[in-house]
């Protein structure tokens, strides 16, 4: 029988030698990089430095860059991993170490077998742990243990399944951003702003990192509690109106003249020639110590083609993972479908990057009086932390040369159906409309969500101020009592 000290001194299980011909063999065909980024995880890898170069290689895939022994030397130095890794000496190594793409696919299983004994072996030590606790209880670790062991025979990585008990609920995460106090973004996850041309994107950004230097600005009620570097990044505007920006930014931090926070990097890259450079310069940023909040006022700029879903998917997942690997926030701006009254965002990437974010908020800017509302209430807003719908308003003031903020435009009252641009041509022209019709009316007319439109012409109907239809279309009745109040919620 074997010595109990014998098992309990000896190394977990590893394979290192087919750790290294699996990440030499990426560095000599895209086809090679390509198998093993999507067969593998870093947790798969035994060395620390291996997990590095993986992750490394697994960032350069996702980005669509070259990666080759000198360009993987470089990345793993921009990121500060290189010495990590044995530097140029050792990822020469790996280099030598090769594998035909056809053998690719055993040498990943041999890596997943040990890698799944690691993850035995851990269960192994912690079932012990937990079953000597003189408080322990037997079925419980059972069904715990069973849970886990099922989950690596499942083949499911135990990093990305999480099976909720008493004692490992996460702790709350404390927020990078708040709006009114409503938490709106954490470490590691996204908050967007979608609104068109003209609608005070850049003020808000101002607002935001002005918020960062100074707790007391008129920062439109946004708070940044990170504590750390916020780094704005101006995708599109000129080196004028990004100088402008900056002032404007240090007089409502009350930032002295002469002075430069050092809490702020605030920088335009509008001149970078293509999308390659941005992103290169993006990853450089990301790298900087201490970054706690990332404005991106453009996010757009980033990828070559929003329409393009594979491109879009590659670009949100490495900036998420930074985001969650380094612990910073991402604020980010995008621009609607024009053709979509609901503020749809743009392309393929505007709809992965809503399904990702913590939260999404639009500006709707009030044409009468020019106030800007920053809200939660249309079609595709949302706040996974389920706060109240905050809202913030600003506008424009000469005296001081920049939007301030203000009270929220008063809401007309007693606007009837007939006042309703789009519902009123319907009336005259058909006499009768379609749900969605109706819906869309309201939506453009008051700015408000589909589903606060949806619940509005149910209690109008149940008001008797509509009348639906046996073929499910709506008609006003002609009275001269038929006023509603479509603006209140």
């Amino acid at each position: 029988m074997k010595n109990r000290s014998d098992t309990i001194n000896r190394p977990p299980p590893q394979a290192l030698d087919v750790e290294r011909t699996l990440l030499g063999s990426c560095l000599t065909s895209a086809d090679s990089l390509r198998l093993v980024v999507d067969g593998c995880r870093t947790s798969d890898f035994y060395s620390t430095s291996n997990q590095k170069i993986f992750s490394a290689l697994s960032k350069m895939f996702a980005m669509q860059r070259p990666v080759d022994y000198t360009l993987l030397c470089e990345y793993l130095k921009s990121s500060g991993d290189l010495p990590a890794c044995g530097d140029e000496a050792g990822v020469a190594e790996i280099a030598e170490c090769l594998c035909t793409v056809s053998n690719i696919p055993h040498y990943i299983n041999q890596l997943k077998e040990k890698s799944a004994l690691r993850r035995l072996a851990e269960i192994g030590n912690r079932l012990q742990a937990q079953a000597l606790d003189p408080d322990a209880d037997a079925v419980k670790i059972v069904e715990r243990m069973q849970t886990e062991i099922s989950a690596i025979n499942a083949g499911a990585a135990s990093e990305i399944i999480f099976v909720p008990s008493w004692d490992n609920i996460p702790p709350e995460i404390p927020a990078t951003l708040t709006i009114a106090e409503n938490k709106i973004l954490s470490p590691g996850n996204l908050c967007l702003i979608i609104a068109g041309a003209g609608h005070g994107k850049s003020a808000v950004c101002e607002a935001v990192c002005a918020a960062g230097i100074n707790p007391e600005a008129d920062s439109f009620s946004f708070a940044v509690n990170s504590g750390g570097l916020v780094c704005y990044i101006d995708t599109e505007r000129s080196k004028q109106d990004h100088g402008r920006s900056w002032l404007r930014t240090m007089k409502r931090a009350s930032v002295k003249n002469g002075s430069m926070p050092e809490n702020l990097r605030f920088e335009l890259i509008s001149t970078l020639p293509s999308v390659t450079a941005r992103r290169h310069y993006l990853q450089n940023i990301i790298a900087l110590p201490n970054l706690r909040l990332l404005l991106l006022d453009g996010l757009a700029d980033f990828v070559p083609d929003t329409n393009d879903a594979e491109t879009s998917n590659a670009f949100l997942f490495w900036l998420l993972s930074e985001a969650k690997q380094r612990d910073f926030g991402i604020f980010a701006t995008l621009h609607p479908n024009p053709t979509d009254p609901d503020k749809k965002a743009r392309g393929h990437l505007g709809s992965e990057a809503m399904r990702r974010a913590e939260s999404v908020l639009s500006i709707k800017k009030n044409v009468e009086s020019g106030i800007r509302t920053i809200s939660m209430d249309f079609a595709h807003g949302k706040n996974r932390n389920d706060a109240d719908n905050a809202e913030a308003s600003f506008c424009w003031e000469d005296t001081a040369g920049m939007f301030l903020s203000c009270d929220a435009p008063e809401r007309p009252k007693g606007k009837t159906i007939a006042a309703l641009d789009d519902v009123k041509s319907l009336i005259k022209t058909r006499g009768k409309w379609s749900f969605n019709e109706l819906k869309r009316a309201i939506v453009e007319n008051t700015r408000c969500s589909a589903r606060t439109a949806a619940t509005r012409i149910t209690d109008a109907v149940g008001l008797d101020y509509l009348i639906k239809g046996m073929d499910g279309t709506y008609t006003a009745p002609d009275r001269p009592d038929n006023v509603i109040d479509w603006t209140q919620k």
